[in-house]
């Protein structure tokens, strides 16, 4: 990082620091007055199991040390790492971002078996868990879609709930900075009203659902 460190004009700069994991514990412990019976740390990114083994020392080292713990994932990661993972998280906040395979592969890359196969796992293991559900308007906002998340959420022991909540361009400014296209679409977002109707469809279907503003 010595190309930001001796740009004069600022135009480079760090976006984040290297920290051992027992550096990371300390910064937490500073607000453990804030955290209450429920507060606690929340690993997110980016994806945290990108860095599985490392994820996994700091969750247990956190647990070690009393604090509730959580993660944010898109649940796509090897399955030798789902045990441990429960026995150190107390919530996952999963995402699932299409439960159609085909339309998830084109847009991410990857299938969604391995994400969806990965929560049933953790549940079994008693991993509690939320499900959080990005909505881009004329994608994934069918009721096809909307039906099979309902179906995931009444086939799980241990899920809290369901949080949708729409598309959004915050993305946009980072690509450009890196100078990498945007593949983004405006038009992807989902209206307020949208929003609404889609949770009073899951709350119809008898699931716990929330909108994230």
């Amino acid at each position: 990082m010595r190309c930001a460190e001796s740009c004069p004009t600022g135009a480079l700069e760090i976006q984040g620091i290297r920290m051992r994991i027992q550096n990371i514990l300390e910064e937490a412990e500073k607000d453990r007055a804030f955290y209450g019976k429920t507060g606690g740390i929340t690993l997110s990114g980016g994806e945290p199991m990108f860095h599985g083994e490392k994820t996994i020392e700091l969750l247990k080292s956190a647990k070690s040390r009393g604090l509730h713990t959580a993660m944010e994932t898109c649940g796509y990661f090897d399955e030798k790492f789902i045990l441990p993972l429960v026995g150190n998280t107390d919530l996952f906040l999963w995402d699932i971002k299409d439960t159609d395979e085909q339309r998830h592969r084109k847009y991410t890359g990857v299938s969604n078996r391995k994400i969806i196969d990965n929560l049933f796992a953790a549940d079994r293991l008693g991993g509690k868990t939320l499900i959080r559900c990005i909505l881009l308007n004329g994608l994934n906002t069918d009721g096809k879609h909307i039906e099979k998340i309902a179906e995931i959420y009444h086939a799980l022991k241990n899920c809290r709930g369901v949080e949708i909540f729409s598309y959004r361009q915050y993305g946009e400014s980072k690509y450009s900075a890196l100078g990498i296209p945007y593949g983004g679409n405006k038009n992807w977002s989902v209206t307020s009203d949208h929003l609404k109707e889609i949770r009073k469809r899951l709350l119809a279907l008898g699931v716990r659902c929330s909108i994230n503003r």
